[in-house]
């Protein structure tokens, strides 16, 4: 992932800690944004199978957050995101 995009990521998001175990998104519950990991590794349980992201990768530019697939994110490990929303991060990829 480009640098500056990742840059862009972090001044308009939040960051955020949780500890392994921990449910980031429920099927069926919206969440309107993405998470970029910066540290641990989280696993994305979705209609198409089962996959993890990791340092420098983004949940939620794929998959559906939005309530309208059944979509899990659970942390592996203990891991440090930062939470944009939706309409920043679109904002990020544009300029």
């Amino acid at each position: 992932m480009d640098e500056n995009f990742v840059a862009k990521l972090v001044d308009v998001g939040s960051e955020v800690a949780f500890d392994e175990g921990h449910v980031l998104v429920e099927p069926g519950i919206p969440v309107n944004g993405v998470f970029l990991v910066l540290q641990g590794l989280l696993a994305i349980h979705g209609p198409d199978g089962e996959d993890e992201r990791g340092p420098g990768q983004v949940v939620g530019e794929w998959e559906k957050l939005d309530g309208s697939e059944d979509v899990r994110v659970t942390a592996l490990t203990e891991v440090r995101l930062i939470a944009v929303d939706r309409a920043s991060y679109e904002a990020a990829l544009t300029g």
